[in-house]
């Protein structure tokens, strides 16, 4: 039985020694562009959470002027509990 084995794998080595240049040129291909492809996702979260910042930066300077000018600001905002409390007390 093991000779049955051996003798199957010495009869593939030629098949596999031609393959073996294509599968490391693929591998190499699709690597690379998988990599590639990993590295655009993280440039792309990246420059997602600056403009989170940035958004959040904009919305604390509107709180500001809006408290400065008696406006309602985002934080004066009540939830869906706080309007349904509100509706049931009268306010």
């Amino acid at each position: 039985m093991a000779t049955l084995v051996a003798a199957d794998l010495l009869s593939l080595e030629p098949l596999i020694e031609v393959t073996r240049p294509v599968i490391l040129k693929l591998s190499i291909l699709f690597g690379g562009i998988f990599g590639l492809y990993i590295i655009l996702i993280l440039v792309r979260v990246h420059y997602e959470r600056k403009k989170i910042k940035l958004l959040q930066d904009i919305r604390y300077n509107l709180d500001k002027l809006n408290t400065h000018y008696g406006l309602n600001t985002s934080r004066s905002r009540k939830d869906f509990w706080g309007r349904m409390w509100t509706k049931i007390r009268g306010k």
